[in-house]
């Protein structure tokens, strides 16, 4: 399953956390102003959905 994570994180520290977790679990983020984006397809998809499901502003598109 392939995943695009995106949130609006507004907080430069926790921008930076995130980015952190996100290469941690493998990926690699992008980052546009206030939003995170990663586009990720292997084992730890759920990982990355749990993590992006923490912030207030997030989306999570799935593809097969």
């Amino acid at each position: 399953m392939r995943i695009i994570c995106t949130a609006i994180v507004e907080n430069p520290q926790q921008r930076k956390n995130l980015c952190q977790c996100v290469g941690i679990l493998g990926g690699v983020p992008n980052v546009a102003g206030d939003t995170v984006c990663v586009e990720y397809e292997g084992i730890n998809t759920e990982k990355f959905i749990e993590l992006f499901e923490h912030y207030v502003r997030h989306e999570i598109k799935t593809t097969k």
